[in-house]
């Protein structure tokens, strides 16, 4: 039977409390673990994600030593050796830890390549409570720019989870996080199911506070929550969530709704719905979460709907909450410089001089604001290669900084070799590398 020996070793005390490892704690905990696995119906502990393993020796302490095996549980050779995730061959080591009420975040690997990174990283939960699960949603704080993440990795028996975050880098006149942070951790979510709160919304909308110019005199701009806080309607079933104002803010109807600024994560959102089973979503949600001071939170919701037609609809709410562990993770990061990149400067049709990256991750373009968005945003690239073509499609994401410069970026299928890239073809026009 095969059993490779992170799963044996991982998460186990081996130092029983101490700093050093204990040998003979070491062999009783592994023989233990052993037996275990062996009584399993498939002889293999439970994995969200399974990868090469290694055929491993009773004496693998002897072999290996102590302090090998005490790096090597959660570090970098246990995540390409179990893990073996995507991009394994990109990253580099940072091994570095932060524990918080009773949660152990590590990141085990990380790069950056330009305007695009991947990061490695571990939670666990060390107290067993089962906050660490499949489910359960991390509060990130890195860097600026959309990003994507992945569960690739979890441990039902050690509470460990590994997820691959990809990062799309926004640039300029931003100060770029040089660590990693965790800010809270949801888990053991509920859902609420359907709320309605009964209101006469025509006449909150109509009588109630106005604030802010129409819409179409601010420019676009969105709207800044800007009710005054009452308490106006209940939401049954909601866990203590309620509407604290109804009126009208830059001409839209608006709800401003109140929820528990407790040890829970709260997400309830309003929709109408007519009298003949239409729904309307709202226009804007504004993300201005700001704490009250008094055990809440409080946020405004927008919806372009008039008094006729809100004197049609019933105002619900849906949404869930999540209990939520808070702390004060932090991993400080010194990556090195990222070999493999080309970068140039070419004229692109209608988006005019753009700078561009093209990396082991994929293409990444920055331009003039407005002009690259709408140029080449729905526009799919590819890269020519040796004698081959790859098929990037079109961009993933995009960011602007609402001022000098737009940013696009083109996920590749598969790890990409720089070197080996001739030309892209984008939008029509082939531009040689």
């Amino acid at each position: 039977m095969k059993y490779d020996i992170s799963d044996l070793l991982y998460g186990l005390d081996l130092a029983g409390g101490g700093d050093e490892v204990d040998i003979t704690r070491l062999r009783a905990r592994v023989e233990a673990k052993l037996k275990a696995e062996q009584a399993k119906p498939d002889g293999r502990p439970k994995r969200r994600r399974l990868a090469r393993t290694a055929v491993i020796a009773a004496a693998c302490a002897a072999a290996l030593g102590v302090t090998a095996i005490a790096s090597a549980l959660g570090g970098f050779g246990w995540l390409r050796e179990t893990v073996d995730p995507e991009y394994i061959g990109l990253v580099e080591p940072v091994e570095r830890s932060a524990a918080c009420n009773g949660i152990k975040m590590t990141v085990i690997a990380a790069q950056e390549y330009g305007d695009m990174g991947v990061y490695y990283v571990s939670l666990q939960d060390t107290e067993g409570l089962g906050r660490v699960n499949e489910s359960a949603v991390p509060f990130w704080f890195d860097k600026s720019g959309p990003r994507s993440e992945e569960l690739v990795y979890y441990d039902a028996e050690t509470q460990t989870a590994v997820y691959e975050r990809r990062i799309d880098i926004q640039r300029g006149g931003f100060e770029q996080a040089d660590y990693l942070a965790l800010e809270a951790l949801c888990y053991s979510t509920v859902e609420l199911g359907d709320m309605r709160v009964g209101a006469d919304l025509a006449s909150a909308f109509v009588n109630g506070e106005s604030v802010g110019e129409p819409y179409a005199d601010t420019g676009g701009r969105v709207p800044e929550p800007g009710l005054t806080r009452g308490r106006a309607a209940d939401i049954p079933g909601s866990g203590g969530a309620y509407v604290s104002a109804f009126g009208s803010n830059c001409g839209f109807f608006a709800v401003q709704v109140c929820w528990p600024d407790s040890e829970r994560y709260y997400s309830i959102l309003p929709y109408l719905l007519t009298e003949d089973g239409e729904r309307i979503d709202m226009r804007f949600q504004l993300y201005t979460v700001e704490p009250q001071g008094d055990g809440y939170s409080l946020s405004e919701f927008m919806f372009d709907a008039d008094a006729e037609t809100l004197s049609r609809c019933e105002l619900h709410f849906e949404g869930y909450y999540s209990e939520l562990v808070k702390g004060g993770w932090r991993v400080d990061l010194e990556l090195g410089d990222a070999p493999e990149l080309k970068r140039l400067t070419a004229e692109l049709g209608g988006a005019g001089e753009v700078e561009i990256i093209v990396s082991p991750l994929g293409v990444s373009m920055r331009g003039r604001y407005g002009a690259l968005r709408d140029a080449l945003e729905d526009e799919e690239l590819s890269l020519e290669a040796g004698d081959g073509r790859i098929e990037l499609g079109a961009a993933a994401t995009g960011i602007s900084d609402g001022v000098s410069a737009d940013q696009l970026f083109w996920h590749a299928p598969e790890t990409i070799d720089p070197n080996a890239v001739s030309a892209l073809t984008v939008a029509g026009e082939r531009i040689e590398l």
